[in-house]
C-alpha cells in the first residue's frame, strides 16, 4: 500500500495463554489484568491511541495522532519492568497494521481483520508489524524491523509482508515462525469479533485436549462451533503450532487427504497413498490439527484416527455437527448461548456488540429485558441468529423483533449476505444435502411437534424408523432433552416444516390428524384407564407434553375431527383440573368450533376454569347461555349448573348451591357419568360443611369417596380425605382432623394437583392455630397463598391471607395482621366470596379491638348482624359478648366498601408515624 495520505495505525494486543492462568489463579489474575488495563490506558493516553474494543484480555486501538510502533514498544518495555510472578508472568502480543483514515470515526473492517490477524500470529513478547504500518511510522530510535517474509492468511486475499520490531532493551527478540499464518475457515468478521461467554466450554476443551488427542466440538449449525475451535488454536498457540483446515467445500471422504495436505502446506507425491504421505509428514511435529466443517466426512474420517494413532505429538480438534465415529473419540456439545434472568449475559453482549456496529449508542434497557429474553429463547442461543438478528436494530424496536420471530424465522435470512453459510437458511441447507431422501422426509415430518417428545411418539406419528431417528439425533438436528425425550430446535423445525409443506396437501393432513389422534388418546387413556399407582407419573407425562396437548386439540378442531373431539372433551377436562391447568383450561375450551353440541360443551367447561380463575361474571354468563340454549349435550347442562352451584356458593347462597349441584349430580348420574357424580358428591360435601350441617355432609363425603375408590380416581380420594378432615376439625377431631390431612399429602405426592396442596397447606395452618401454634399455622398459610398466587387461584388466595392475618393477630403483629386481612378482604369482596368475607371482617373487629377501638369494632361486626353465618356464627356471638357494655356506636356504616375505604385510610394514615 505505501504511504498513505491520511494514515490510521491498528493496534492489537493480547495476553498469550491467558486461560491457563485464569484457571490456575483466578484472584491473582483479576488484579494483575486491572494492572495491565491500567497500563496500557496510560501509554495509549502518551501516544494518542483510543481504545476501540477490549474482548477478554485483549485490546483493539486506534492511532490518528502519534506512533503506534513507539507505543508498542514502550509497552511490551513496561511489560518487563513490571512484575507478574503472582500469575506465572504475562506475555503480550502485539500486532500493528496501518489503512487510510474513513472519516466520521468509522473502523474499516478489513484493515482491523487484518490486524487481527497480524496479532495473532505472533508470540508472547512479540510485536508484528506490517509493511503498511513500518511504511507509514517511523521505526523507534535503536530499533529494527526483522523481516519475516511474505505471509499469507487463508480467507485472506492478498498476501501481507511482515516483519518483527525488536530492541536491546527487549529481553526477547528471536521467535519461533509466525503460527497462525495457517489459519483457515471462518468469515473475516467473525475472526474479528470477539467470543462471548464460551469461558467454561473454552476451558473444557482446552482441558480434554491435555487428555485426549483427539476432540469433536458436536452441535447445531450456527452455535458458534467454529469460532470456538479458533479461540481454543489461539489458546494453545502458546505452546505449540496450529494448523487450520475447512472440510466444508469437500465433495465426499476421498477428498480429505488433498484438503489437509494442502492447508499443512505438503506437496502430494506419486507412489505412495496420499494417507501415508501425510502421516509421514506428520509424524515428527507437534501441533494442534483444527478440523472445521468435518460432518462431511462423519463416519468415513479413519485418516484422523490414523494420524492420531501415529502421530505421538499431533491433537486434533474438529467441529461437526455429529460425532466422527473416530476410535478415542472425546466429544463436547456446544448449545447455544443463555440470557441469564437479570443483568448481562454472553447472549445479551454479544448482541448488543452486534447491534453497536450498525448504531454505536445501541443499549438494551432494563425493563426490555423480559423481551430479550423471549427473543433468545426463539433463537434458543443461536450466535448465529443473535448476529442476524442484532442487524435489525437500527429499524426494528425489540418489541417489533420478537413479534415478526413469533410469526417466522425469515428475518434471519439476511438474503444481502454474501456468504450464506452466514444465514440460518444457508446453515440448514448445509445439513439437509447430507441427508439421505429416508432421512429428509423423517426430518419434516417430525417438525409436526411444537416442542419435546419420544420415541414411541417419533415413530407412530412421523412413521419414522429408529435407524433413520438415530441418525437425525447424532446430526444434531435433533437433541435430547431429558428423561427419555428429544425436541427439534426452533429454527430447524420451521425451515423442515417448510419442506414437509412442499410433500403435498394429503401428507399434511395426514400427520396432523395423527398427531392429533395420539395425543388425545392418550389422554383419554390415562384418565380413564390408568392404575391408581401410576396415575401420578401417568398425569406427570401428560404435563410434560401438554404443548403437544393443545397442537393436538388445535389440529383436530382445524380438520373437523368432531368424533374424535367429543370423546376426549371430558378427559381432557379432568386432566387439566386434576394437574391445576385452570389458565389452560380457559384458554383451550376456548377454542372456536363450527359444530354447535361441542361449542356448548366446551363453553360450560370454560366457565367452570373460570370460577377457579375468579373471573365469576363471565363464568356466569357463559353457563347460563348452555343452560338457555334449547338443545345441547346432558353433559354441558351438568358442567353449566355445577358453575352455577359454585357461583351460588360463592355468594354464601346456600339453597340455589345446594339445588344446582344436586341438579348437576341427578344428569351425570342418569348418562352414567361417575366421575361427575364423584365431583359433585364433593362440591356438596364443601357446601354443607360451610354451612355447618354436618350430618349431611359426613353423606356426601362417604359417597364422593365410595365413587372415588370405585373408578379409581386418586384426585376424589385425596379431596375426600380433605373434607372428612375439615369435619372432625368441626367436631374438635383434631387427631382425626390430621391424620386426613397427611393422608390427602401422601396421596398428592402420587397424583400432584397444586390447588389441594395448597388448600391443605390451609387446613393444616387452622390445626395448628387449634393447638396455640400460631408461627407453624403462618408458615403453612403462606406456603398455601404462594401455591395459590402461581396457579392464578383468586379464591384459596383470598382465603390464605385471612388466615395469614388472623396468624400475624395471633402472634401480635398487629400492622402485618391489618395489612394482609385489608388484602384478603378487597380479595373477597371483588371475587364476591361472602364467608371468606365475613371471616376476615371478624378478624378486622379482633385488631381493632387489639388497638383499643372498641367502635371500629363494634361498627364492623355490626355488618354481620343479618349475615348467613354457618360454621362462624360461634366465633361471631364470642365477639359480640367481649363488646358488650361498651358504648354505643355513633353511626352505622352505609355498605362494607365504604366501611373499608375507611379502615384502608387509616392504615395509610398510620404509615405516616406521625
Amino acid at each position: 500500500m505505501g504511504s498513505l495520505e491520511s494514515p490510521v495505525g491498528y493496534f492489537f494486543a493480547d495476553v498469550e495463554g491467558s486461560t491457563e492462568r485464569w484457571e490456575k489463579a483466578p484472584g491473582p489474575m483479576q488484579i494483575a489484568m486491572a494492572r495491565l488495563e491500567a497500563l496500557t490506558d496510560e501509554l495509549f493516553a502518551q501516544h494518542g491511541g483510543v481504545i476501540q474494543d477490549r474482548a477478554g484480555d485483549g485490546v483493539f486501538a486506534i492511532f490518528k495522532l502519534g506512533n503506534p510502533l513507539q507505543c508498542a514498544l514502550e509497552m511490551q518495555l513496561a511489560m518487563q519492568r513490571s512484575d507478574w510472578s503472582s500469575v506465572g508472568g504475562l506475555d503480550l502480543r502485539i500486532g500493528v497494521h496501518a489503512g487510510e483514515d474513513v472519516g466520521d470515526n468509522q473502523v474499516d473492517r478489513v484493515v482491523a481483520n487484518r490486524g487481527a490477524r497480524i496479532m495473532s500470529s505472533g508470540w508472547g513478547g512479540q510485536i508484528v508489524v506490517s509493511d503498511d504500518a513500518a511504511d507509514n511510522f517511523g521505526t523507534p530510535e535503536h530499533a529494527q524491523l526483522r523481516d519475516l517474509g511474505v505471509c499469507r492468511f487463508k480467507g485472506i486475499k492478498d498476501a501481507l509482508h511482515l516483519a518483527s520490531l525488536v530492541h536491546p532493551a527487549l529481553r526477547r527478540t528471536e521467535f519461533p515462525p509466525l503460527r497462525s499464518t495457517l489459519f483457515d475457515g471462518a468469515a473475516a468478521e467473525m475472526l474479528a469479533g470477539p467470543i462471548f461467554g464460551r469461558q467454561a466450554e473454552l476451558s473444557e476443551v482446552v482441558s480434554t485436549l491435555s487428555q485426549r488427542r483427539l476432540v469433536t466440538l458436536v452441535g447445531l449449525g450456527g452455535n458458534g462451533k467454529t469460532r470456538l475451535a479458533l479461540q481454543v488454536g489461539a489458546e494453545v498457540a502458546s505452546s505449540k503450532p496450529v494448523c487450520f483446515a475447512s472440510l466444508e467445500a469437500l465433495a465426499g471422504p476421498a477428498e480429505l487427504p488433498v484438503a489437509l495436505a494442502s492447508c499443512l502446506g505438503l506437496q502430494l507425491g506419486a507412489g505412495r497413498s496420499a494417507d501415508q504421505q501425510i502421516i509421514d509428514y506428520l509424524q515428527d511435529k507437534q501441533m494442534l490439527l483444527v478440523v472445521d466443517n468435518a460432518e462431511t466426512v462423519a463416519g468415513r474420517a479413519r485418516l484422523l484416527g490414523d494420524i492420531v494413532a501415529s502421530c505421538p505429538s499431533i491433537s486434533i480438534l474438529a467441529t461437526s455437527r455429529e460425532p466422527l465415529d473416530v476410535q478415542g473419540e472425546a466429544l463436547v456439545r456446544i448449545d447455544g448461548l443463555e440470557a441469564l434472568t437479570s443483568g448481562s449475559s454472553p447472549a445479551l453482549e454479544l448482541f448488543a456488540y452486534e447491534a453497536r456496529l450498525k448504531d454505536p449508542s445501541f443499549a438494551v434497557r432494563e425493563d426490555q429485558l423480559p423481551v430479550f429474553r423471549k427473543i433468545t429463547a426463539l433463537l434458543e442461543g443461536s450466535p448465529l441468529a443473535l448476529r442476524l438478528t442484532a442487524k435489525w436494530t437500527n429499524v426494528l424496536s425489540l418489541e417489533q423483533i420478537l413479534t415478526r420471530l413469533v410469526q417466522s424465522v425469515e428475518l434471519l435470512e439476511s438474503p444481502e449476505a454474501s456468504d450464506q453459510r452466514q444465514t440460518m437458511r444457508g446453515v440448514f441447507d448445509g445439513s439437509w444435502r447430507f441427508l439421505t431422501p429416508a432421512q429428509q422426509t423423517g426430518l419434516a415430518r417430525l417438525s409436526i411437534f411444537i416442542k419435546a417428545f419420544d420415541i414411541a411418539a417419533a415413530t407412530k406419528i412421523a412413521e419414522i424408523d429408529l435407524e433413520t431417528f438415530a441418525a437425525l439425533e447424532r446430526k444434531s438436528l435433533l437433541v435430547r432433552t431429558g428423561q427419555g425425550r428429544f425436541a427439534m430446535h426452533a429454527m430447524v423445525r420451521e425451515f423442515a416444516r417448510e419442506r414437509w409443506t412442499t410433500m403435498g396437501a394429503g401428507e399434511e393432513e395426514h400427520v396432523r390428524l395423527t398427531h392429533a389422534k395420539y395425543y388425545l388418546e392418550a389422554v383419554r387413556t390415562v384418565m380413564e384407564g390408568a392404575p391408581v399407582a401410576e396415575r401420578g407419573a401417568s398425569l406427570e407425562g401428560l404435563r410434560q407434553d401438554y404443548p403437544e396437548i393443545r397442537a393436538a386439540w388445535l389440529h383436530a378442531v382445524d380438520a373437523g375431527a368432531n368424533d374424535l373431539l367429543k370423546s376426549t372433551t371430558e378427559p381432557l377436562c379432568y386432566f387439566l383440573y386434576v394437574r391445576s391447568m385452570m389458565r389452560e383450561g380457559v384458554e383451550i375450551f376456548g377454542t372456536t368450533i363450527e359444530n354447535a353440541a361441542l361449542r356448548r360443551h366446551f363453553a360450560s367447561i370454560r366457565a367452570n376454569f373460570l370460577v377457579h380463575q375468579g373471573d365469576v361474571e363471565a363464568a356466569g354468563v357463559l353457563a347460563s347461555s348452555v343452560l338457555t340454549a334449547e338443545e345441547g349435550p346432558e353433559l354441558a347442562r351438568a358442567h353449566a349448573n355445577h358453575v352455577l352451584g359454585n357461583l351460588a356458593h360463592i355468594r354464601g347462597d346456600f339453597e340455589q348451591a345446594d339445588a344446582r349441584y344436586n341438579a348437576a349430580f341427578d344428569i351425570r348420574e342418569s348418562i352414567g357419568d361417575l366421575r361427575g357424580c364423584c365431583f359433585a358428591s364433593l362440591s356438596l360435601a364443601a357446601l354443607h360443611l360451610l354451612f355447618s350441617r354436618r350430618e349431611t355432609a359426613r353423606h356426601h363425603i362417604k359417597r364422593g369417596y365410595r365413587l372415588a375408590r370405585q373408578i379409581g380416581e386418586p384426585f376424589g380420594m385425596l379431596a375426600s380425605h380433605v373434607y372428612a378432615g375439615d369435619l372432625a376439625a368441626t367436631e374438635n377431631r383434631v387427631e382425626d382432623a390430621q391424620d386426613n390431612y397427611e393422608m390427602s399429602l401422601r396421596l398428592e405426592d402420587s397424583a400432584p394437583h397444586s390447588q389441594f396442596r395448597a388448600m391443605l397447606h390451609r387446613r393444616l395452618g387452622t390445626l395448628f392455630v387449634l393447638r396455640g401454634d400460631p408461627g407453624s399455622a403462618l408458615r403453612h398459610h403462606e406456603e398455601a397463598f404462594d401455591l395459590a398466587r402461581e396457579l392464578g387461584d383468586q379464591r384459596t388466595a383470598a382465603h390464605a391471607l385471612i388466615e395469614i392475618g388472623k396468624d400475624w393477630r395471633l402472634v401480635g403483629n398487629i400492622d402485618r395482621a391489618l395489612q394482609n386481612l385489608l388484602r384478603g378482604v378487597r380479595f373477597s369482596m371483588t371475587l364476591g366470596i361472602q364467608s371468606c368475607l365475613q371471616r376476615g371482617l371478624l378478624e378486622l373487629s379482633q385488631v381493632a379491638l387489639m388497638r383499643g377501638d372498641v367502635g371500629g369494632a363494634r361498627r364492623l361486626v355490626s355488618v354481620l348482624e343479618d349475615a348467613d353465618l354457618g360454621e362462624l356464627r360461634t366465633d361471631y356471638e364470642a365477639l359480640l359478648v367481649q363488646l358488650a357494655g361498651g358504648e354505643s356506636a355513633s353511626f352505622a356504616p352505609v355498605t362494607i366498601t365504604d366501611l373499608l375505604n375507611e379502615l384502608i385510610a387509616e392504615a395509610e394514615t398510620d404509615t405516616l408515624k406521625l
